[in-house]
């Protein structure tokens, strides 16, 4: 059980003390309001003044260049608010300085941004439902039927009960389906991220879609970063752009990978190297050249925890909507779970997230367990594969023969899952010096 569920009964004034522990949060600790904004609106605040406080963070947030480890900027905030005619800046940093003293205090210990954002919500609908009883229960100017009230009280809680709800009727849905048939393409719909592979493509409908989570799973030295490599280099060569989050490799690694499938004529060691006279040196130039012209953008760092992860991409996709992010690879990712089962259920539930709500396609590798070793591996062969299998929905094995690791020859590529499509194996061609796939 958690410090919050743990704690003492909250003090009278319930609903004050829980919004001011919320905003203090934000003040305290770095990515706190990208947690609580999940949970939490400007409506659910009972004071216009928070409210507007609320909005402005949201906005400074928004505007962030690059908001990992984000903190709201006080003076910047009640400068925004005076401009906004929301409230004097005097008055905007009294508030705040309330609300600085407030995280100073307690409510960092007492209680996590997530906790009281939820917290916060929950009383701001039992606000809510209380307004539907008195509504019900007041002067309505005459006699008015039971049967009226009731209505009028089931209607008032169905709206409370579905705000929020994407529900939408069975004709719409029909209708957009007509529509985009009519059209001939998808209405509003991004085009898929391609391979490279042609098979392989074929039966993925067109490639990687985006508003959804696929995980490329392998043993080590099979092949996973060499194929994601080669579907960036496809990607970006097409124009599209790409994000690659990877703690397995540093940014000349990745370079020398991409210069050497780019080259066709150069080994990853000839790159790795960096030649600059002769032939060989012409030739790394050259793919130096035409890498620069890519919509590429690589992180490295570490350690790369969650919710870096989700602020990165997140960031990333709003300057370049329906875009590709590849994390290299998930069980790296930093996590505080008690378990390592635990820790990947997270980090997929927020991968599978972040795909949609970012509308961005999303291609995360990951480690094969050791009974995948010397054998066609399936689904149960991904380590911690329960949530992963679970929230995947597009899943890709790799499988060499027993010897072919680090060698050319032929791969199979498994479709193992594709919650929209079939299954099947697609056989390439893999080049080891340049990593390079060929269908």
């Amino acid at each position: 059980m958690s410090e919050y569920n743990r704690a003492a009964p909250l003090p009278e004034n319930m609903t004050d003390a829980t919004e001011m522990s919320l905003l203090g949060c934000c003040f305290a600790a770095e990515d706190a309001y990208l947690q609580a904004s999940e949970h939490v609106d400007a409506d659910d605040f009972c004071l216009p003044e928070r409210r507007a406080l609320w909005r402005a963070m949201g906005d400074m947030y928004q505007a962030a260049l690059w908001p990992d480890g984000w903190m709201p900027d006080a003076i910047g905030l009640a400068i925004a608010l005076d401009n906004a005619g929301q409230m004097p800046q005097i008055k905007a940093m009294v508030m705040l300085s309330k609300v600085i003293n407030v995280s100073a205090d307690w409510c960092v210990t007492k209680y996590g941004a997530k906790q009281a954002a939820i917290h916060t919500h929950e009383l701001a609908d039992r606000r809510r439902l209380a307004a539907i009883g008195e509504g019900m229960g007041g002067n309505h100017g005459g006699p008015v039927d039971s049967g009226e009230l009731a209505a009028r009280a089931q209607a008032a809680i169905a709206i409370l009960a579905t705000k929020g709800s994407a529900v939408e009727p069975i004709q719409s849905v029909v209708k957009a389906t007509t529509d985009e048939m009519l059209d001939g393409k998808p209405a509003d719909e991004a085009p898929p991220y391609p391979t490279g592979l042609e098979r392989l493509d074929e039966l993925l409908c067109g490639g990687l879609r985006p508003g959804l989570l696929a995980v490329l799973g392998a043993r080590p030295s099979i092949g996973k970063s060499a194929l994601a490599h080669n579907i960036i280099a496809y990607s970006c060569a097409c124009g599209r752009p790409v994000l690659l989050l990877t703690p397995e490799m540093g940014r000349e690694q990745v370079l020398a990978r991409l210069a050497a499938i780019v080259s066709r004529r150069l080994s990853v060691t000839d790159c790795r190297e960096k030649p600059n006279m002769g032939q060989k040196g012409a030739w790394f130039v050259e793919a130096l050249e035409a890498i620069a012209k890519w919509p590429l953008s690589i992180d490295p760092s570490r350690p790369l925890r969650l919710h870096d992860l989700t602020a990165r991409a997140e960031a990333w996709t709003r300057a370049h909507p329906a875009g590709l992010v590849i994390l290299d690879y998930l069980q790296l990712v930093r996590h505080t779970c008690r378990s390592r089962e635990e820790a990947v259920a997270e980090i997929s539930h927020g991968l599978g997230d972040v795909a949609r709500r970012a509308g961005c396609a999303v291609l995360a590798l990951a480690q094969l367990g050791r009974a995948a070793e010397g054998k066609m591996p399936d689904l149960a062969d991904l380590r911690e594969s329960g949530a992963i299998e679970a929230d995947a929905d597009l899943v890709l094995l790799l499988h060499r023969k027993q010897g072919g690791r680090g060698q050319s020859g032929p791969i199979d590529i498994i479709v193992a899952k594709q919650r929209d499509g079939a299954c099947g194996t697609v056989t390439a061609q893999i080049d080891a010096p340049t990593t390079r796939f060929l269908s």
